[in-house]
């Protein structure tokens, strides 16, 4: 009996020896078989290990009290100072071209011989349109129909102003030429007119009273330019007249003319 009991369980440990290594034989031969896949395919498992850090404050460091050496400071060289070159000598640029028109000189008013009505001093600028900028007056001399004293006389002379009458305006080279005529109001209520045989000279257009930008300007000065000293002793008695009381910046100084 019991050997025979041992012969069983010798051949059930064989048996199940047997199947085992068949299973395993059909596992790997099968990978489809879902309770083979399913433990094949699951991933191991990771453990995570967690640290935890503790921050605590660090104190300050305090200064250190080893003394600092100095630094030496290094002197700063002057620097040359540059010599200053002498002026260049001037030269004259002589430019190629035709030369520009040369203004005839004008001289100061000199008195001329005494016209037949008796002469005085007056008040008055030259306009060109209307009466002019009146000034101070003063007492004159001249010869009248009777003789000649101080202030003024009863004979017929110019007075008020000089009006000045452009006729023709040109530009010559850098200069503004005008001809002009003068016109002069009488003491007896008349009035002489008399055209100038030479033009007045002006350097451009801003310094030009008959320009368009002053014709309309009632305060632009109109002054009188004397004629060229050749011309002077055959210029008509009222030109000399105005020519003799005109200052030296053109300004023709007549008596008020009666009312």
């Amino acid at each position: 009996m019991q050997s025979s009991e041992r012969g069983e369980a010798r051949r059930f440990a064989l048996a199940l020896v047997i199947a085992i290594a068949l299973h395993a034989l059909f596992a790997s031969i099968l990978p489809g078989v879902p309770s083979l896949r399913a433990a094949r395919t699951t991933p191991p498992a990771r453990i995570h290990v967690l640290r935890v850090a503790r921050i605590a404050p660090t104190p300050t460091p305090k200064p250190s009290t080893a003394p600092i050496a100095p630094v030496a400071s290094q002197a700063v060289q002057p620097i040359a100072q540059a010599v200053s070159g002498a002026e260049a000598a001037k030269r004259h640029i002589h430019a190629a071209g035709a030369a520009s028109v040369t203004p005839p000189p004008i001289a100061p008013p000199v008195a001329p011989a005494p016209i037949p009505s008796s002469a005085g001093q007056s008040a008055g600028a030259g306009t060109r349109s209307g009466a002019g900028s009146l000034g101070t007056g003063g007492t004159g001399s001249g010869a009248a129909a009777t003789g000649s004293g101080s202030g003024a006389s009863a004979g017929v002379i110019p007075c008020g102003y000089v009006n000045i009458i452009a006729l023709q305006r040109e530009r010559v080279g850098e200069y503004v030429r005008v001809h002009v005529e003068i016109s002069v109001r009488l003491s007896d209520g008349s009035a002489q007119v008399a055209r100038l045989d030479y033009p007045f000279l002006y350097p451009n257009d801003i310094g030009d009273p008959f320009s368009p930008e002053h014709l309309n300007d009632p305060n632009y000065p109109v002054t009188f330019q004397t004629p060229p000293p050749e011309l002077r002793a055959t210029e008509p008695p009222l030109v000399q007249y105005v020519i003799a009381h005109s200052t030296p910046e053109g300004f023709t100084v007549l008596k008020p003319c009666p009312r």
